[in-house]
């Protein structure tokens, strides 16, 4: 089946789509379209409750980023990217910011040149899960500076945590 046969059904409502092809299919390649007409059209069956599949969401990571698209197109894509994202668990690999500092003496630790304290607004990567216990998730946390050096690995709970870009395993 050729592309354009593909999204044309991108021009009705997803509630009402009875097709026979998965609508991930249509939604990849509605997405990947080079004009914003159906790029905008798959934006809207996301936004009336289609399924974001890991495909589709590392495809609307890119196009929220895209310097090619308007802010309008772009910006609808970075809404669904940071709603799905509220809904995953944090992973290992995840990238996370920090958004509260619950303790006020916390443990940390970095290269010496370049450590410093964990900031709220800092973003790191989760090198590990801790065993969850029943009232919390905790995470280690590192933040590296633009030569690669740690600013600081630091435990944190959950609450402390958003996650940023969410990382998938190589062919899933």
């Amino acid at each position: 089946m050729n592309q354009p046969s593909i999204v044309t059904a991108l021009e009705e409502p997803y509630p009402a789509y009875s097709g026979t092809m998965d609508a991930s299919h249509i939604l990849l390649a509605g997405l990947q379209w080079p004009t914003e007409y159906w790029v905008g059209l798959a934006l809207g069956w996301l936004e009336q409750g289609a399924p974001i599949s890991q495909a589709i969401l590392k495809e609307l990571q890119c196009l929220a980023t895209s310097a090619s698209l308007s802010q309008s197109v772009k910006h609808r894509a970075f809404g669904l990217v940071r709603q799905t994202l509220q809904s995953l668990p944090i992973e290992e690999l995840d990238v996370v910011r920090v958004v509260a500092l619950h303790q006020v003496a916390r443990i940390y630790g970095g290269t010496a040149t370049v450590e410093r304290v964990p900031q709220v607004g800092d973003v790191g990567t989760v090198v590990h899960v801790y065993q969850p216990t029943s009232t919390e998730r905790r995470f280690e946390v590192e933040a590296v500076d633009k030569d690669g050096f740690t600013l600081w690995i630091a435990d944190f709970d959950a609450m402390e945590l958003r996650l940023e870009l969410k990382h998938f395993q190589s062919g899933a």
